[in-house]
């Protein structure tokens, strides 16, 4: 029995943009069956833009999952970016309290800016909390 291959967003779009022969010949030299290429080359249009949106870690992630409060997410980040180049620390808490004022403001039902929540947004937006240094 062979073993599962599993290709990322950026493999699949690096693999297809490499080879020049016919789709069975690519199938074959990724050891993959001809029905799953198909199944794979199908989806290159959201493999190229998952390749985009995720950016560096694009060979470490397989698939890209999105949240179901992008409206706030985006506002969210936005504000994040603000403060972060404003070299202002930021932590969880403080995430967590301005997710639930974008949320009120947005009037989102059911939405709580649990601990795990922010753990998915960190990674879906490649950021971490670090505090920043200064040289004084």
């Amino acid at each position: 029995m062979s073993k599962q291959k599993c290709f990322s967003p950026a493999e699949i779009v690096e693999q297809a943009k490499e080879f020049d022969g016919t789709k069975v010949d690519l199938a074959k030299s990724l050891g993959i069956a001809y029905s799953t290429f198909q199944r794979i080359s199908k989806q290159e249009a959201s493999a190229e833009l998952s390749a985009e949106k995720l950016g560096k870690s694009a060979k470490k992630r397989k698939t890209l999952k999105t949240s179901p409060y992008d409206d706030l997410e985006k506002i969210l980040m936005g504000w994040f970016k603000e403060v972060r180049a404003a070299k202002i620390p930021l932590n969880g808490y403080i995430i967590k309290e301005k997710a639930l004022e974008i949320a009120e403001r947005l009037k989102l039902q059911g939405f709580s800016a649990s601990n795990g929540w922010i753990d998915r947004f960190k990674k879906r937006n490649n950021s971490c909390f670090k505090s920043i240094w200064r040289i004084r």
